[in-house]
């Protein structure tokens, strides 16, 4: 299928060669959609590692007797740790399920076709095309913002909780504002994602009605 609009100089391309970051990125997806099962036990280990390190930095400064820990705390450090890993194997694996398999299984074919969707016309590459229009549907689910933020105000809110109540119990030292330090990466993160996510749901979306309209 070829258009006069996708030989239009007023059309944006993408670079012939994909980054490196955009790359991996491409094998990274590729890799969760063909290996969903593998892909959902990564992100679980690495949750599960996370929360160890937090749980360890959160308890520490009331650990002055190491060898006295209290069996139920290092009971209670493990569920969670568990926890959490199964939650994010679970939503690993929700994720990856609920995205469209590409029919393209060439990282580099792939990584463009992602940045030509995020030019918002279609180029003069038709398999490029094909494979931008089949995953733009999923990218103008994911990029929007209710989608990317919501995750993002609840782990916010949870890392806020134990500085919060040790506030309200009068036992806020110093120590209690750096525990704010997570929330706060996470609030300004989403400040800087906002604009990012508006500006690729209308590239995404423009690419759609072009496509779909020729």
């Amino acid at each position: 299928m070829t258009s006069p609009l996708w030989n239009s100089p007023h059309s944006s391309f993408p670079p012939a060669n994909p980054t490196s970051g955009q790359l991996a990125a491409a094998r990274f997806r590729l890799h969760a959609q063909h290996h969903p099962v593998g892909h959902s036990a990564l992100w679980a280990g690495g949750a599960g590692v996370v929360a160890l390190l937090l749980a360890g930095l959160l308890t520490a400064p009331n650990l002055t007797e190491p060898a006295g820990v209290p069996g139920w705390v290092l009971g209670a450090v493990a569920i969670m740790t568990l926890a959490v890993a199964l939650l994010a194997g679970a939503a690993a694996y929700s994720i990856v399920r609920g995205t469209p398999a590409s029919p393209e299984t060439d990282p580099v074919r792939y990584a463009v076709a992602r940045c030509q969707a995020g030019t918002g016309s279609p180029g003069p590459d038709e398999r490029v095309n094909r494979t931008a229009r089949h995953m733009v549907d999923h990218l103008v689910h994911v990029s929007n913002p209710t989608y990317r933020f919501v995750p993002l105000l609840i782990a916010a809110a949870a890392f806020a909780v134990r500085p919060l109540i040790d506030m309200a119990g009068s036992g806020a030292e110093t120590w209690t504002l750096f525990q704010f330090v997570p929330a706060a990466i996470i609030i300004v993160g989403m400040v800087v994602l906002e604009p990012l996510a508006e500006r690729e749901r209308d590239a995404c979306l423009s690419f759609r009605e072009q496509y779909d309209s020729e």
